[in-house]
């Protein structure tokens, strides 16, 4: 099942759209890499690059909506730490031997960076 960026979840921001997009081309990677039995190397820097990529995309979407006086912003960022905080336990889980991941966790993972 690959996740496509739908015009719901545009933005309106060049530059946060086209994160997302990244965002959304990581996970299907990593759905690919697992669906097709690819060796735990590739898993794992998938899983890396993801974990890596929303600290620096969160950062940029933050540092706009501080700027722009998004009124929601600090439930957003409580969105954030949550979304980080489950991205990294994925990682842990696979480096301590292997992480489950359903469809569920995985729309979860490509809708909420996307709110």
């Amino acid at each position: 099942m690959a996740y496509e960026f739908t015009p719901e979840l545009e933005t309106g921001n060049d530059l946060i759209d086209s994160e997302h997009k990244e965002l959304i081309d990581a996970i299907n990677n990593l759905l690919l890499a697992c669906g097709e039995g690819k060796g735990r190397g590739e898993i794992r820097k998938t899983l890396e690059f993801l974990n890596d990529y929303i600290a620096y995309h969160f950062s940029d979407e933050e540092k706009l909506q501080r700027q722009y006086g998004y009124p929601d912003y600090e439930n957003h960022k409580r969105y954030h730490e949550e979304y980080k905080r489950i991205v990294a336990g994925i990682l842990n889980e696979f480096e301590q031997g292997g992480a489950r991941t359903t469809s569920t966790t995985m729309k979860w993972v490509v809708v909420t960076p996307c709110r």
